[in-house]
């Protein structure tokens, strides 16, 4: 138990704290890329890709929107709905 002389430790606040520095790893990302004479791509974008390419493989719209930390579906279905019609045998076929 506390003695009530010891300061309560402080909760909540609008700091984060992270076991990593995200600008240290984001740095790190982008000279890696520009050694590899590739093209930096901002962190919104790799969010962007990475749910593109997690719809496209078939994950669920529910998994994806709650990766991207969307409270339910709504968003996923605006942003990236034309993934989820996404069927080869809709696109193997031809109107008459």
């Amino acid at each position: 138990m506390l003695n009530s002389a010891q300061p309560m430790p402080k909760r909540g606040g609008t700091k984060r704290i992270y076991r990593y520095d995200p600008k240290a790893v984001w740095e790190k990302v982008v000279t890696k890329v520009e050694a590899a004479e590739g093209t930096a791509i901002s962190p919104g974008g790799m969010r962007h890709s990475s749910a593109n390419n997690l719809l496209i493989a078939g994950e669920s719209d529910v998994k994806v929107a709650r990766w991207l930390g969307h409270a339910d579906t709504t968003m996923a279905h605006r942003h990236y709905g034309h993934l989820l019609s996404y069927d080869d045998g809709i696109n193997r076929m031809t109107i008459s």
